[in-house]
């Protein structure tokens, strides 16, 4: 029995997130800058996200679901709303005011405006290898189907996973916690990593193929 598409419940949590945030914020009371940076961050990717699907959505989400894999994904997604939880519900937040602070304060667990300005830096990052990537990839395979060899995918295969992590990975630096950092490998290994190999798998029969491969990295620009 399907039990809706996958791509309408990651728009769910997706779109929740920035009204789960404030929610928090006025339980707890906490209206520091970490707190309204972070909702403001997480929440408007979110909304992104639905825009996202709704201007150039992924066939790849189209999937129709089962009631097991709805409760499997509801659960995986829910994980992404510890990091939020975790940093608004913390008193050390809570009482914080923005002040001057050294890169020997960047790891530190208390607030720091320099990690602050790395984190937007890795979201700004993230957001447009993420969202520039999909937007490209819908409208030239509109057009005509094949590789897509330019832009972004010129210096990688897989620009939008890339964007992805780092925006995840920006919620963790923020809130600079282990337990958001194991749920963003899980989601690598768990979700990224095979959708990858797959679409890597997929694409094998376009003529250009290796050539292409070998011109490019497989998710980090330059790198890997």
């Amino acid at each position: 029995m399907a039990f809706g598409q996958l791509r309408h419940l990651i728009n769910f949590f997706k779109g929740l997130t920035l009204p789960y945030c404030l929610l928090l914020i006025i339980i707890y009371d906490n209206w520091s800058y970490e707190a309204l940076v972070y909702a403001a961050l997480h929440g408007g990717y979110g909304i992104c996200w639905v825009l996202k699907d709704y201007y150039f959505p992924d066939k790849n989400w189209t999937e129709n679901l089962t009631v097991s894999s709805f409760v499997k994904v509801s659960f995986g997604l829910s994980l992404y709303w510890l990091a939020p939880y975790l940093l608004i519900s913390d008193p050390l937040y809570k009482t914080s005011v923005p002040q001057a602070s050294q890169w020997s304060d960047v790891f530190s667990p208390s607030p720091s405006p320099v990690r602050v300005a790395l984190t937007l830096l890795i979201y700004q990052f993230g957001m447009i290898f993420h969202f520039v990537s999909d937007a490209h990839k819908y409208f030239v395979l509109n057009a005509r189907k094949g590789l897509i060899e330019d832009g972004l995918f010129a210096l990688c295969r897989h620009p939008n996973y890339f964007g992805e992590f780092l925006i995840y990975f920006s919620f963790f630096f923020l809130t600079m916690r282990w337990q958001p950092f194991l749920v963003n490998l899980l989601f690598l290994f768990h979700v990224f990593v095979p959708n990858m190999l797959a679409k890597e798998k997929s694409m094998k029969r376009h003529e250009g193929w290796e050539a292409y491969c070998r011109r490019t990295k497989f998710f980090i620009p330059y790198v890997y």
